[in-house]
């Protein structure tokens, strides 16, 4: 992945994460975090989920894979998910998860 993809991504990631705070924290849905996960898997394949929390207590969470999407398809993903729980890809999700290395840009991209 080059420094603009990268680049791409981390704005993408950071206008879904304002877009799933605005809603966890303004709209009663039960969620306590709204985040679109950006991570290299252990093999160090990429991997881009919405993810749902439930409080911290339960642990629960709802996971969709948004690989490939644009930021309006990952909001009208989201709605969706809000709207009725949506569990079919957390096995996968958490499996990916496992082991796995956060998106950033290296220093001397900065």
């Amino acid at each position: 992945m080059n420094k603009q993809e990268m680049s791409h991504i981390l704005d993408k990631k950071a206008r879904f994460d304002a877009v799933g705070e605005a809603i966890s924290k303004n709209i009663m849905t039960g969620r306590e975090k709204i985040i679109l996960d950006c991570f290299f898997d252990i093999d160090g394949i990429y991997h881009e989920y919405i993810v749902l929390n439930w409080d911290r207590e339960s642990g629960g969470f709802e996971a969709a894979n948004a690989e490939c999407n644009s930021l309006t398809a990952d909001v009208r993903q989201l709605s969706e998910m809000l709207n009725g729980g949506y569990y079919g890809q957390c096995d996968t999700y958490s499996r990916y998860k496992e082991g796995s290395s956060k998106l950033t840009l290296p220093e001397e991209w900065k």
